[in-house]
């Protein structure tokens, strides 16, 4: 990806998923940290460097597993949002290791979408951040299920991708706004003259 996407891509999508050291459910029941990352299942927890919140001190893989079960368990989390798992949760990451995660997912989601999207490092910046942000929120695979919108991206119709990118809202009112910030980028990138760098306007 272009080195504008990389840089620009933890901010951007702070906007829309925050950030949350600590374990907490999604909508869907997932359990997630840090920049929406899922750590669902329990095996993606338990390598993370896990520290106290009270102490700093990291803690041990048994620890790890017991906070995710206690998580995952508690199914009323995927309503009420993170903040109440913060009430009932005793770990968390640090901002480097917050930080790591979401660079480590990003390269593996960029890297999975190049199967499909071959040419995807001679994009513009704004439909790599674009694209990037759709598979955050709906994961790489996104492709299959968006036939008309890959068709679209391998043929470089940025403004038919734009019409095409909208994710279903119904029960996560929170991709409305991750929609309406795609749909930008897209419609910049088809008239962009800067294609190594954000188009500022498309993500203010």
């Amino acid at each position: 990806m272009k080195q504008s996407v990389l840089s620009t891509f933890p901010s951007f999508t702070t906007r829309f998923e925050g950030r949350i050291p600590h374990m907490y459910l999604d909508v869907k029941g997932l359990v997630t940290i840090g920049l929406g990352c899922l750590i669902d299942p329990e095996s993606l927890a338990r390598s993370l460097p896990f520290v106290g919140k009270n102490t700093g001190e990291r803690v041990p893989v048994e620890v790890i597993a017991l906070e995710w079960r206690n998580v995952k368990a508690n199914t009323l989390l995927a309503r009420q949002g993170h903040t109440a798992a913060a009430r009932v949760t005793t770990l968390k990451l640090d901002d480097d290791a917050v930080d790591e995660l979401a660079r480590v997912r990003l390269h593996s989601t960029e890297d999975y979408l190049k199967k499909t999207l071959k040419d995807f490092e001679a994009w513009p910046a704004d439909a790599q951040l674009a694209t990037l942000s759709m598979a955050w929120a709906m994961g790489a695979g996104f492709t299959k299920s968006f036939s008309v919108w890959t068709h679209a991206a391998l043929r470089h119709d940025w403004a038919e991708c734009a019409r095409q990118c909208l994710m279903r809202t119904k029960g996560n009112p929170g991709l409305v706004p991750r929609n309406k910030a795609n749909v930008a980028l897209f419609l910049a990138a088809s008239i962009t003259t800067t294609p190594d760098e954000i188009t500022r306007g498309a993500i203010s």
